[in-house]
Parts: C-alpha cells; sequence; structure tokens
C-alpha cells in the first residue's frame, strides 16, 4: 500500500492518514525497507520481514550457544541489555544470524530467578521485578473526589504556605508506616508513625498532624490515588481544606513529597523496620531536616521560612 502512494508522490503524513497510522510508523517502514528513492520495496519489504521473524531472537536462546555466552560475559561487566543488544552489531557486523533485542534479554532476566539463576544480579538494579500495571487490586472509586487539574493554580506557582502534599513512607514488609506531609513552599516536613496503612489510620495521623496549624496554613492538600485516602471528605470537613488527588504512577505531581522521602530515606533506609521506630527518633529526624539550610530556599531553613510566612513560633 505505501509503495504506489510514495510513487504518486504523496507525503508521510498523508499516507499516515489514509492508512490510520503514525506518522513515525510509516517513516520507520520506509527507513527500515525503502529503495534509496523514498518508495517503499513491498515485496522486499515483506520477505526482509520473514526473514527477520526466523532470525528472531528467543529467550531460551541465550542459555546455551555463542549468543549466550556472548550475552553473560557482557553482564559479568555491568554491561546493560540496551548495551548488550546494540553493542552486538558493532562487534558482530556481517553476522545477521547474531541478533538479540533487549527486550528479549529482558524477558530471559526476568524469568531468570525462578530458574535458580543469579544473572539478574549483574544489573545495577539487582532483581528488581518488572513492574506489571492493571495486573494488581483496583483503586477504590472515590466519587467526589478532585483531580489534580482541578487544583487552583496558585498551589503550583509556590507562592504561599499552607499547601501541602501527603503520602507514606513503607517499612519493611508493610508493617510500618511514616505519613509524611511536606509544604510546597517552605519544605517543611510534618510525619507521624502509621501501623496500618488503613484509611482510618492515615486519616487520625493526617488531623493530629495538621490540625494544632492555624487555619490560614490549612490549604489544599495534594495526596496519592491509594485506599487509604477514601476518607478524604472526612478531612476536608474537620480541617477546612480541599483535598486534590495526584493521578496514579505520577510521582512527579507530587515532586516536593517525593524529594523530602529521598532525604527521610538518608536516616531510614529502604527495608527499614517502622514498626520499630520510636516517636521521639523520628521527631529527631523530622527536626533536623526543617533546620537544613535549603537551596532553593536561599540557604534559609524550612523552619525559617515556614514560620515567617506563616507568623506561628516553632522551635528552632
Amino acid at each position: 500500500m505505501i509503495a504506489p502512494m510514495r510513487i504518486l508522490g504523496l507525503s508521510i503524513r498523508h499516507i499516515a492518514a489514509q492508512l490510520g497510522r503514525a506518522p513515525s510508523t510509516i517513516s520507520r517502514e520506509l527507513r527500515r525497507n525503502g529503495d534509496g528513492t523514498g518508495a517503499d520495496a513491498g515485496y522486499w519489504a515483506h520477505r526482509d520481514a520473514q526473514r527477520r521473524r526466523r532470525l528472531a531472537a528467543r529467550p531460551s536462546r541465550l542459555t546455551s550457544g555463542a549468543l549466550g555466552v556472548y550475552a553473560r560475559e557482557k553482564l559479568q561487566c555491568r554491561g546493560s541489555p540496551e548495551q548488550i543488544a546494540h553493542r552486538l552489531r558493532l562487534d558482530y557486523p556481517h553476522a545477521p544470524q547474531i541478533r538479540i533485542s533487549h527486550q528479549t534479554i529482558d524477558t530471559w532476566l526476568a524469568v531468570d530467578p525462578a530458574a535458580g539463576g543469579a544473572w539478574s544480579r549483574c544489573l545495577r538494579h539487582h532483581r528488581r521485578r518488572r513492574k506489571r500495571y492493571g495486573s494488581g487490586p483496583r483503586a477504590p472509586r472515590m466519587i467526589g473526589r478532585a483531580s489534580l487539574a482541578d487544583r487552583p493554580a496558585l498551589v503550583q506557582r509556590r507562592g504561599r504556605v499552607g499547601d501541602w502534599e501527603g503520602d507514606l513512607v513503607v517499612g519493611r514488609g508493610q508493617r510500618g508506616f511514616v505519613a509524611t506531609h511536606v509544604d510546597r513552599r517552605s519544605r517543611f516536613l510534618l510525619a507521624a508513625k502509621v501501623s496500618r496503612r488503613t484509611a482510618a489510620e492515615v486519616t487520625t495521623a493526617t488531623r493530629k498532624i495538621l490540625q494544632p496549624l492555624p487555619q490560614h496554613v490549612r490549604r489544599p492538600l495534594t495526596v496519592d490515588k491509594g485506599s487509604e485516602g477514601t476518607a478524604f471528605r472526612t478531612l476536608q470537613r474537620i480541617l477546612g481544606l480541599q483535598v486534590y488527588f495526584a493521578a496514579p504512577y505520577a510521582a512527579w505531581e507530587r515532586g516536593t513529597n517525593e524529594n523530602t522521602h529521598g532525604l527521610l530515606r538518608d536516616y531510614f533506609p529502604k527495608r527499614t523496620e517502622f514498626s520499630t521506630l520510636r516517636t521521639r527518633h523520628l521527631a529527631r529526624v523530622v527536626e533536623e531536616l526543617n533546620n537544613r539550610p535549603r537551596k532553593c530556599l536561599a540557604y534559609r531553613t524550612p523552619t525559617e521560612v515556614f514560620a515567617r510566612a506563616a507568623g506561628v513560633a516553632l522551635q528552632p
């Protein structure tokens, strides 16, 4: 179909519109199977596609043979699947039968731990499993919730204190949690221990954290779209603030909160047992972070910025 259209002088975008495909798809097809004149050689393109299918590597080919030896050697040198796949073309430019995609290597590494192998440990991220979206339990429906698109533009500009982001830091085995609330303007952190990831406990912790503050610094709260946020109406009624929900798997929409979690992880690394964490220890860490100068605050501390703008007295 592409070849006669190109002969007629139609543009790539016009062909894409006629075939119901993206322009990039048509461009890629011409680049891979063109005859050098900008046309598409249909017969040769089909033949090349069949040849590539026959030569396509399967995960099982990595268990033995020259290709498997090559891939394992590069993995031992801490090479990534993408680096291995592309380097193969440079090392064996005249051997088209020795080709493999990085997705195939990824698939092989994903099943490697189940087979008792240890090659996945050669990766920078070790044995981290690939996340498969949509296979887990569905998030509860929260009728009447407000999305981030409804949040005032003033919150996005960080021009005032009192606009909060909230989330949970998960402990080892999900046996304990730390509820965190960070002011977007000052980066001032408030945190509390939570024993279970339920809406009731998280709501109680949030209320205890924010309720002592003056009303004028209890403005919108942005949280993750998790089951722990299903009691958002209770927070709105008790605290007098509006709760907004970020999109699933969009951590950048709560960037202030995520960056603060990175600072907390310096004190509480992954797999920390939060169920035995003492409240006094957590309070000392929070105080230290709030009194650490920040470049984004012109090297003032979150406590200084929050206290001055909010007109409240905080301990240094």
